[in-house]
């Protein structure tokens, strides 16, 4: 995160210093891009955890091994829209970029349980109000972070 965050920043001063030059705005999409992933990885749970897809058992077998894919596809699988994510959002500047990345990441490792838990009651495979949501939310905290940084690094 933090580096693609850097080189839009870069990329951001190149378009400052030649907006005509065609390579420049490409640049940054592919910075720009590149971070968003990295943004929306950190706002799901699972990424912030060595049991990613399944937890490790003492016996070497893996419980609910799965879940990542489920959680992963659940956004389009069960509906939820650009429209939906970003409704609402407004670009916050940030002050400290890897003091609030860093908590970010310590935040969303907080809704691993949550993650388990609607697995184990078959949510993600079959969506409920709940799970819903919190898929939903989780997206809508990468989307924020996603606009954040981007916004912050058009400033700086």
């Amino acid at each position: 995160i933090m580096e693609y965050y850097e080189k839009l920043v870069v990329g951001f001063s190149d378009y400052r210093k030649a907006p005509t030059d065609p390579s420049v705005p490409m640049k940054c999409l592919v910075y720009g891009g590149a971070l968003a992933h990295y943004t929306g990885d950190a706002a799901m749970p699972l990424h912030t955890t060595r049991d990613y897809d399944g937890r490790n058992q003492p016996d070497g077998s893996v419980r609910q091994k799965g879940i990542h894919a489920k959680l992963d596809g659940f956004p389009e699988k069960n509906g939820i829209t650009p429209e939906e994510v970003c409704r609402g959002l407004e670009a916050k500047k940030i002050d400290d970029v890897w003091a609030h990345v860093t908590k970010f990441i310590a935040e969303s490792h907080t809704h691993v349980p949550k993650c388990y838990e609607l697995d184990a009651a078959g949510a993600f495979a079959k969506a409920t109000d709940e799970s819903r949501a919190f898929v939903l939310a989780r997206v809508r905290a990468g989307a924020q972070l996603t606009l954040d940084l981007w916004y912050t690094a058009w400033l700086r």
